[in-house]
């Protein structure tokens, strides 16, 4: 069954109970993980692109955002003249933004400072030089666990959010039962450097149609 179908076997929503939902379209995808980086690109990133950048194209008022700058990149080198000056128009319009800006999107517990850096760096100076664009806000959807270092890294490179998922499940239970998935995160008790951080209640994965209709249904109670 299609959303339109599933919704139309809803009540209707009282005023009253009308809340602001967030819906981030977005793609995450690993460079190199049970694929070769080229098979992600082929078979997956590419495609999300194309068909992404064509409806974008037909309604201004259809948003994206882009992360991983090692697919974001391969496919402006790919791009033919008018493609780029539609990314390039995207991105002036505000449909098109990027997030976090690394060439991938890094572990935080294995991986070491320097390679933090040097990765992050390489993303951000392509898409300065590529489309004058500084990213202002962390996307660490993916990474299994999240640290300080990383909040402190992002926000003395001029970032003012973060966003994450992953979190011991009894932490994340506990968050979202006293509404406190919004924090301040630290690198130390008494640091310069704080950054507003973000856990996301439904995960990078979660199917549209069934996230709608079910909170529909509960009312947004939870």
């Amino acid at each position: 069954m299609c959303i339109r179908d599933r919704l139309s076997t809803l009540p209707l929503i009282q005023p009253q109970n009308i809340k602001t939902v967030h819906f981030i379209c977005h793609s995450h995808q690993d460079v190199g993980w049970v694929k070769t980086i080229d098979e992600y690109y082929t078979q997956e990133v590419k495609n999300v692109y194309n068909r992404v950048f064509a409806a974008m194209k037909q309604d201004s008022k259809r948003k994206f955002v882009a992360v991983e700058m090692a697919f974001v990149s391969r496919y402006w080198y790919e791009a033919n003249e008018s493609l780029k000056q539609d990314i390039l128009n995207f991105i002036q319009n505000g449909q098109l933004e990027i997030l976090n800006g690394g060439w991938v999107m890094n572990d935080e517990a294995a991986a070491y400072y320097e390679d933090i850096v040097d990765q992050m760096t390489i993303g951000h100076r392509f898409s300065k030089e590529t489309f004058n664009y500084v990213p202002k806000a962390g996307w660490q959807i993916d990474p299994f666990g999240h640290s300080n270092s990383q909040a402190l890294l992002y926000s003395q490179m001029g970032m003012d959010s973060w966003f994450i998922e992953r979190m011991d499940y009894e932490d994340f239970e506990t968050r979202k039962r006293n509404k406190a998935l919004d924090i301040v995160m630290k690198s130390q008790e008494k640091t310069k450097f704080p950054m507003f951080t973000h856990l996301n209640i439904y995960k990078y994965g979660m199917d549209p149609a069934r996230l709608l209709v079910d909170r529909i249904r509960k009312g947004f109670d939870d």
